[in-house]
């Protein structure tokens, strides 16, 4: 019997990995435990990207979906002890803030710990504020520093344009900031005494010169005559 196998044929390292096995078991992580970096694993590299892919949403919701804000999830590995943290990111005009971490043996429980909290606060809309034919602006609500839960921002209203529940026309940006506000009508049907903003199209250069010489056009004279 070599000297690094124990009684069954179980060297120290298979030992070891058993171990191993054992405790990432107890915190949800039953991959099969290598020396490889984590990106060599195709399943777990499919099952961040869909988790990730999956939490655009709630983040619209909690934190608002302006023109120029995008969220994602951030994977990094510290060396010294293999521990993952999956860090929530908002970029908006060149800057990048951190909004949440999650920290665990595996990348994709950290992820998955930070997409579940996620998913829990955005519950915290509907059972508390808002409904179907809800319309929301801005961000919703912060996690408080000192107890770590996600509270709601009192001010936030519902934004609701009347009408049908489904109808998605009060998002088309043409409507006024004030709760409830009415949206505006088409540009012909705004301005003064309903006639729009236009300007009146004037065809080839008879109407310029017909301006010029009518006195009140404000055209120019080519001295045609």
């Amino acid at each position: 019997m070599s000297g690094f196998e124990k009684a069954g044929g179980k060297s120290d390292r298979d030992v070891m990995e058993a171990n191993e096995m054992m405790e990432r078991v107890v915190i949800g992580d039953v991959t099969p435990v290598s020396g490889e970096c984590w990106l060599a694993d195709g399943d777990k590299v499919a099952e961040v990207s869909r988790l990730r892919a999956s939490a655009t949403g709630n983040c619209k919701m909690l934190y608002g979906c302006d023109r120029f804000k995008f969220y994602d999830i951030v994977i990094c590995e510290n060396e010294s002890d293999g521990k993952f943290g999956a860090l929530l990111t908002c970029q908006e005009n060149g800057s990048t803030k951190i909004l949440r971490n999650e920290v665990a043996e595996c990348p994709v429980v950290a992820t998955r710990k930070l997409v579940h909290r996620l998913q829990l606060d955005t519950a915290l809309l509907f059972t508390s504020k808002y409904t179907v034919g809800s319309q929301l602006r801005g961000q919703q609500g912060y996690t408080n520093k000192e107890t770590g839960v996600f509270e709601l921002i009192g001010g936030r209203t519902d934004q609701r344009i009347p009408g049908p529940d489904d109808d998605t026309q009060g998002l088309s940006g043409r409507h006024s900031d004030a709760p409830g506000g009415v949206p505006y009508p088409p540009r012909a049907e705004r301005g003064f005494g309903g006639g729009g903003h236009k300007r009146a199209r004037v065809d080839g250069r008879e109407g310029c010169r017909d301006g010029g010489r009518g006195g009140g056009g404000g055209g120019l004279d080519y001295g045609n005559e």
